[in-house]
């Protein structure tokens, strides 16, 4: 879902390319509050849900409104050429990538707390730094190298024993870090000739078409209180997404990205609450080597835009000299 842990449209990547980034922070700051406020509640739902009740379903209820949101929102923005995708295999590539996140991520949560997983899925941003050396060609300094070095020890510590453990449950959030991470590669690589809302539409058109295939053979008709499970999981899905995009589209990644930690203080408490789960000592240090490493590279990345901007400007006054 750093690029935040959970399972969302990256907005921070492409905002100002296509929505025009606004400057308001405190209105960003509140918005990030919130939707990582909902993100957690939203998994904790998955959890209860996935023991009764196939990952397929579980992740179709989840996009069930996600689609005609974003219909809605593109043909009153843009009108129907917004539909339109220039790269359609990439957007099968970026759906194909989306979709093995979230299976990850929901078998990682059906198997361990809530707070381990999301930890671990912490990692993404780290992940994405490295890949993005491979197949974007940008430049990481030393400092930032031993910065992922240092979050990727934190991610060892979560897997010990007496943290996550190192079982299928970490395996597959890790899994899902790194799907996510190579999800917002490509996502970086396409906003520059696809719009976000475009992006949208065919990433929860893709995965809601796969669920629902996949769905078929173990579908099980929702029961009492089951149901209004569902229900919660349609409407929080949409409306976190819809909140953390916007949150993202107000203020720079710089400003919210430790906001997003605060989703792990909601997930060990609703762990707890619903699950009895208490998360260890050395979850914690991990978490906290994780969350340090990525802001670290995350504030250096906010430094280098900075300072290509101010060259740009600088560099007409230089030729006019």
């Amino acid at each position: 879902r750093s690029a935040p842990p959970h399972r969302r449209e990256p907005a921070p990547l492409s905002a100002s390319a296509h929505t025009g980034q606004l400057n308001a922070p405190m209105k960003a700051v509140g918005l990030a509050l919130f939707g990582y406020f909902l993100w957690p509640l939203h998994d904790t739902v998955i959890k209860l849900l996935t023991e009764g009740y196939s990952t397929a379903q579980i992740l179709f209820f989840g996009r069930l409104l996600s689609v005609p949101v974003a219909v809605g929102l593109i043909l009153w923005r843009q009108g129907v050429s917004g539909l339109r995708p220039r790269r359609p295999w990439l957007h099968a590539a970026r759906g194909a990538l989306s979709i093995v996140d979230m299976i990850l991520f929901v078998s990682a949560i059906a198997l361990t707390s809530l707070a381990n997983a999301i930890t671990i899925s912490f990692a993404s941003p780290l992940i994405m730094t490295a890949l993005s050396v491979m197949f974007l060609g940008e430049r990481v300094n030393w400092k930032q190298w031993l910065a992922v070095a240092a979050g990727f020890v934190g991610v060892v510590i979560v897997f010990q024993p007496s943290a996550a453990g190192f079982g299928l449950a970490s395996i597959y959030a890790f899994g899902s870090a790194v799907a996510y991470a190579a999800f917002l590669i490509l996502t970086r690589a396409m906003t520059r000739t696809e719009s976000i809302p475009s992006m949208m539409f065919w990433n929860s058109s893709i995965v809601m078409t796969a669920m629902g295939v996949m769905m078929i053979p173990e579908w099980k008709t929702p029961q009492g209180d089951d149901v209004w499970l569902f229900v919660y999981l349609a409407f929080s899905g949409v409306l976190a997404q819809y909140v953390t995009t916007a949150a993202f589209r107000y203020g720079e990644a710089s400003l919210l990205a430790p906001i997003q930690y605060t989703a792990l203080i909601w997930a060990a408490i609703a762990g707890y609450l619903v699950f009895d789960d208490v998360p260890s000592a050395m979850l914690w240090i991990g978490a906290a080597l994780i969350m340090a490493a990525t802001l670290y590279v995350i504030r250096g990345e906010a430094t280098a835009r900075r300072a290509r901007r101010e060259a740009a400007a600088a560099a007409p006054d230089q030729v006019k000299t």
